[in-house]
């Protein structure tokens, strides 16, 4: 017997219990919702897990879907159905779930909290579970928007990850390439417009800009990419070499994506190719200063950046004054 606990239009918990029985899901009353997680499942090599329902359920018998999941039995928070749906339906063990967005669905009614789960498994291992998946794959990131475009695909569920397939789409036509000289305009422009802008409201100049960004260019620890996607500037990322006694460091001078491209994944495809680049060459360390917040410390937090707890930034105006005894 499975039980799940009904939800009401607001996602909160009534207190009612639903047994549910095969194809009894639209008998539900009026108004609740049953809880569901579904995941979408990315390996660390960049490729994703295509699995086949099987031909007995009660929803989409038979067709290719980009995620697992089901329906969270009494008692489950979304992340606990989340773990225990994708180790049931595929053997993978997952720990931290990256929500994507929560909906209704009317059709099931239907409370639906989706993930994505990075994971770090052998990719032979998956373990289909008997009733729920007869077959899997892995496909690249072309592969998982020829799946979501395919008459195949389950087009409720590609809805709901629309946000996470326009980034995969949008980093399919990336480029990064070594910053150059000859693009300082194109680069001082992209300056401009994000760093004149929420959250920082500077006041850059197209010359002040130029100045700032040639300076730095032209010193020889200088390392810089510039992300482009079809064929258009989108990011840039720069910063310094600097020798420490403790080894090679880098300070990220500046990082900035085109205001209207972010949230993307530009941002992370910019910091994952300088990370690349630098430990190529050795840099064992990588600082940077920015301001407080959600946008901006908060981004690096995620990103496996952590705050110092033995330097604080510090600052001198009006040094040039002269002191009064």
């Amino acid at each position: 017997m499975e039980l799940w606990d009904l939800y009401d239009r607001n996602g909160n918990l009534t207190g009612e219990v639903w047994e549910r029985r095969h194809g009894n899901y639209m008998n539900i009353p009026e108004g609740r919702y049953h809880l569901v997680s579904d995941i979408l499942v990315q390996h660390r090599d960049g490729s994703y897990l295509l699995t086949k329902r099987h031909q007995g359920k009660d929803l989409y018998p038979g067709y290719w879907e980009a995620s697992a999941g089901g329906s969270a039995q009494l008692g489950e928070d979304p992340e606990d159905c989340a773990k225990r749906e994708l180790f049931e339906e595929t053997g993978i063990l997952c720990n931290s779930f990256e929500l994507v967005k929560i909906t209704f669905s009317n059709r099931s009614p239907s409370l639906i909290y989706s993930y994505l789960a990075k994971v770090d498994c052998d990719k032979n291992s998956v373990v289909l579970q008997e009733g729920e998946t007869t077959e899997y794959k892995w496909v690249d990131a072309a592969g998982l928007i020829e799946y979501a475009e395919s008459e195949l695909a389950i087009k409720s569920s590609v809805e709901r990850y629309k946000s996470f397939y326009d980034k995969v789409r949008a980093q399919i036509s990336m480029n990064i390439t070594d910053m150059e000289l000859s693009h300082i305009s194109e680069y001082a422009e992209l300056f401009i417009s994000v760093f004149n802008s929420e959250p920082w409201n500077d006041e850059w100049t197209k010359e002040t800009a130029q100045i700032r960004i040639e300076n730095m260019m032209k010193t020889e620890t200088f390392i810089g990419k510039a992300l482009y996607a079809d064929n258009d500037l989108k990011g840039l990322i720069w910063g310094q070499k600097k020798q420490h006694y403790n080894g090679t460091h880098f300070h990220i001078e500046e990082f900035c994506v085109k205001t209207p491209e972010q949230n993307k994944g530009f941002g992370s495809a910019l910091l994952k190719a300088l990370e690349k680049a630098l430990s190529e060459i050795g840099v064992d360390n990588i600082y940077l200063i920015t301001s407080k917040g959600e946008k901006t410390e908060g981004y690096y937090s995620k990103r496996g950046f952590v705050s110092s707890e033995n330097m604080v930034l510090m600052t001198k105006h009006s040094f040039c004054e002269t002191e009064k005894v």
